[in-house]
């Protein structure tokens, strides 16, 4: 059974394995059934949400994408990343060993509507005559058109990629693989800008889980091994991060996604750490990056965390439970648990910029959506919090006091 403050705002035909936001009220969802001959397709869809008249939020198809038309390993979409300049939006797709690009031009969608046209008096009788009719239109829709751009990140073929980045200027992308390297590719070119792992290398490959891009260029790489590895493509610098001093504990952990994210005073980065035997509980560690980047709060997580969100304000993790947590990203403080949101394990989830048009009603504070292998895309949304004066308690101790007083004068006492 799902959760009840959980929105269903799509279901689509494959596993879904990726969403990101491309506005304030589309988003992008990524998956598939990979090459088995199931007839569960591989690819991406566009959905905008929308808010009818009686205030209830879904989902509305713009595109539906087949990328076997340009992939003929027919692989399922693993990791989906997008950057737009306003004008337009590129989106990067991770598959097996491949990256391919993708240009997103916004449309209009035409498609056939009918509707019944009724005929009344002709003022020829006193008597009505209705005569039923269609009326055959057309519609435009905004919508998007995908047009495919080349592959521009080829690794061994053994070394599948588990997670993909933009950088916040577009003119990388970052692709992490199942060996523990992370490569950097020039955006639109594909030319290699060299690959990075963890030195010296460990006895068994990590596996690298997950990979995001700062605003200033650094990276952040999540290790099996349990530490983050940071890299400035501009030094050709790495630094190895552990997030506890206490090696035998940090030994009992892996390092499961990372992200950047604007923090007070600079950029922060949120890291998810889960055990590596059941029972351990898992931690969302918040750092301060700059000179020397360090761990600042730290936060146990009842579930198993298995996908990581974040931007200034909140700090999203999704649990392979189906849950999702939300927290406040600056000192972690949980803000809600959303139980069984999923009937599976969370596979992506972002959070809704603000904008307009936003299909939300005043007074939201926050939007996220999560996906699942369960093919369903969900919608969690936070009201405003009430913020009370400290003023209010005192006030309203000091009428209790003189209705205490009144009273006891009352009864003469």
């Amino acid at each position: 059974m799902t959760s009840k403050e959980a929105v269903t705002i799509a279901t689509t035909n494959f596993p879904a394995y990726g969403v990101v936001p491309l506005n304030s009220n589309h988003v992008l969802i990524s998956g598939g059934g990979g090459p088995a001959k199931t007839g569960v397709g591989n690819g991406f869809e566009i959905y905008e949400i929308t808010r009818d008249d009686g205030g209830i939020l879904s989902g509305e198809s713009r595109l539906n994408y087949n990328t076997d038309e340009v992939n003929d390993s027919h692989a399922a979409v693993m990791g989906t990343a997008v950057y737009s300049d306003g004008r337009t939006t590129a989106v990067a797709l991770a598959m097996d060993n491949v990256c391919q690009t993708m240009t997103l031009r916004k449309c209009r969608i035409k498609r056939r509507i009918s509707e019944s046209s009724d005929t009344v008096d002709d003022g020829s009788s006193t008597i009505r005559n209705r005569r039923t009719s269609s009326v055959s239109k057309r519609e435009g829709l905004p919508g998007y058109r995908a047009i495919p751009g080349p592959q521009i990140a080829a690794t061994e073929s053994t070394n599948f990629i588990k997670s993909i980045s933009f950088s916040p200027d577009g003119s990388f992308i970052a692709t992490a693989d199942s060996v523990g390297w992370t490569s950097l590719w020039d955006f639109p070119s594909g030319t290699s800008r060299g690959s990075y792992s963890l030195t010296p290398p460990a006895s068994t490959p990590p596996d690298t889980s997950g990979v995001d891009i700062a605003s200033s260029g650094m990276c952040a790489s999540a290790l099996s091994t349990g530490e983050v590895l940071l890299y400035d493509p501009r030094l050709r610098t790495t630094e190895s991060l552990s997030w506890t001093r206490d090696a035998a504990l940090a030994s009992r952990y892996r390092c499961r996604a990372c992200r950047f994210a604007p923090g007070e005073g600079g950029v922060r980065l949120y890291t998810a750490h889960i055990g590596r035997r059941r029972g351990v509980l898992a931690y969302l560690v918040g750092w301060d990056v700059g000179e020397t980047t360090s761990p600042r709060q730290r936060s146990q997580i009842g579930e198993t965390p298995s996908a990581l969100a974040a931007n200034p304000r909140f700090v999203a993790l999704g649990t392979i439970e189906g849950s999702v947590f939300l927290h406040i990203a600056f000192n972690l403080q949980r803000l809600r648990h959303f139980r069984n949101v999923h009937y599976s394990f969370v596979t992506s989830l972002c959070f809704l910029p603000p904008g307009e048009p936003s299909p939300f009603s005043p007074g939201t504070e926050v939007a996220v959506l999560s996906v699942s292998v369960d093919k369903h895309c969900r919608l969690l949304t936070v009201r405003q919090r009430t913020m009370w004066s400290a003023w209010w308690p005192l006030i309203g101790a000091a009428l209790l006091i003189c209705l205490c007083m009144w009273g006891l004068a009352r009864v003469g006492l």
